[in-house]
């Protein structure tokens, strides 16, 4: 799951400042992951998962919610990995030397 989460959020990792750490990685992988989640419960629904994530986090955070981050990605989960049924269970970052590494673990 870390290889295929890692190559879902590629291009939002890309984008992340040259020093964004331990945190700021965690954070977008956590994010990432819960919007692959809620496509998976919306049997790959889209809108229906926009709208619930878009609504719960609007009501979770003090400013509106990135609706069009979160909508590109479900999009992504549908078009690129819709075979894959995994439910992400937990993400960690951590250090390894002066790598991050990344464990996600899955349930099907």
């Amino acid at each position: 799951m870390s290889d295929t989460l890692l190559d879902y959020a590629r291009p939002l990792i890309d984008g992340l400042p040259d020093d964004a750490g331990l945190e700021e990685l965690r954070a977008l992988l956590k994010f990432a992951s819960v919007v692959w989640n809620a496509v998976l419960e919306e049997d790959g629904d889209v809108d229906e998962a926009v709208l619930n994530l878009t609504t719960d986090m609007t009501a979770k955070l003090q400013g509106p919610p990135p609706e069009a981050v979160i909508e590109w990605l479900a999009e992504r989960k549908v078009y690129r990995y819709g075979d894959d049924p995994r439910i992400v269970l937990s993400v960690e970052v951590f250090r390894n030397g002066d790598q991050l590494r990344v464990m996600a673990a899955s349930a099907v």
